[in-house]
């Protein structure tokens, strides 16, 4: 997954795919956390005001290794980086309907 020239499939040839949710706040990124085996949804990286960072939300009954954990960690380090940097999803929008994407 690319959001706007930032490479955020990184880790998707481990255990986890990462991809965009379809319904998204306009002001930060939410990426479901897939299983590649199975497809199951194993939770969501969304922003955290409380601690103005993004965090992983697993979903109930959910158990991750040291691999799975680190990959999320990253994941969550970029795009904290992303946010800081002031990209927004609405800019990635507004980029595609330009045609700039």
């Amino acid at each position: 997954m690319t959001v706007l020239g930032f490479d955020l499939s990184f880790c998707s040839k481990n255990f986890l795919d990462f991809k965009e949710a379809k319904s998204h706040n306009p002001s930060s990124w939410i990426i479901d956390v897939f299983a590649k085996d199975g497809n199951i949804l194993l939770g969501r990286i969304k922003w955290y005001a409380h601690w103005r960072q993004y965090a992983f939300y697993p979903e109930e009954k959910t158990v991750f290794e040291k691999t799975c954990l680190a990959d999320i960690q990253e994941l969550c380090r970029r795009l904290n980086v992303i946010q800081r940097a002031g990209i927004k999803p609405q800019m990635k929008l507004q980029a595609k309907q330009n045609g700039e994407m």
